[in-house]
């Protein structure tokens, strides 16, 4: 018995970590949308699709106002500059994320220097 435990453990262990995995996306900001409620919508070549990020005039999905004006900035910054972003996602792949209001907010956005 104490052998099966010592096997098992690991590789629940495993499973649990590999079921929380998160992805980084990698693109080109195609088209940034603020709508009139706040929220902070983007198209991006790594979704091809519109996501919000966040809301600039409330909380959502635990993402302050002053931290999608951070967000915001980033976005505008890459699209002026024709650089790419990051960002990062605790669930769904790049080409699976919910669109529009569905998406989860990214953990975070930035600046990719290739």
């Amino acid at each position: 018995m104490k052998d099966f435990l010592s096997k098992l453990i690991p590789t629940l262990f495993f499973l649990s970590t590999s079921s929380v995995a998160g992805y980084d996306c990698y693109g080109d900001v195609d088209v940034i949308l603020q709508y009139s409620n706040g929220d902070l919508n983007v198209r991006t070549s790594y979704r091809e699709e519109y996501t919000v990020f966040c809301n600039l005039e409330t909380r959502r999905q635990n993402v302050s106002p002053e931290t999608c004006k951070g967000m915001l900035s980033i976005l505008l910054t890459a699209k002026a500059s024709n650089k790419k972003i990051i960002t990062y996602y605790n669930s769904h792949t790049c080409e699976t994320l919910p669109i529009y209001g569905s998406a989860p907010a990214p953990v975070y956005v930035g600046l990719y220097e290739q």
